[in-house]
């Protein structure tokens, strides 16, 4: 389910037993964004709802790479980040696990 964690909109998911609840897995998507559905934990919008459209590199789309790279960086996806694992954090969690996808 989408939640915010963090103030970051994420997609959640927990088992429907119980389960330790201070340990997350965080998976951190390619450039399509978490509405691409593949294995899905939690999975944080770091790229603050500026995904790339998966049409993007179809012919004729006009999507233009550098430029959408240009406003992804560092300074720009790493705080949704890091709100997320503080949420977490105060939830008591403490073990992460992440794995990441294709960026770029």
């Amino acid at each position: 389910k989408w939640e915010s964690v963090g103030g970051v909109n994420s997609y959640v998911a927990t088992p429907t037993t119980e389960y330790p609840k201070d340990k997350v897995v965080l998976i951190l998507t390619d450039v399509f964004g978490p509405q691409l559905i593949n294995s899905q934990t939690i999975v944080p919008d770091y790229l603050n709802g500026d995904a790339i459209p998966l049409d993007a590199f179809a012919p004729g789309s006009g999507f233009e790479l550098p430029k959408w790279l240009e406003k992804h960086g560092a300074a720009e996806t790493r705080p949704p980040l890091d709100k997320v694992l503080a949420a977490l954090k105060e939830e008591g969690v403490t073990h992460i696990a992440a794995s990441g996808y294709c960026f770029g």
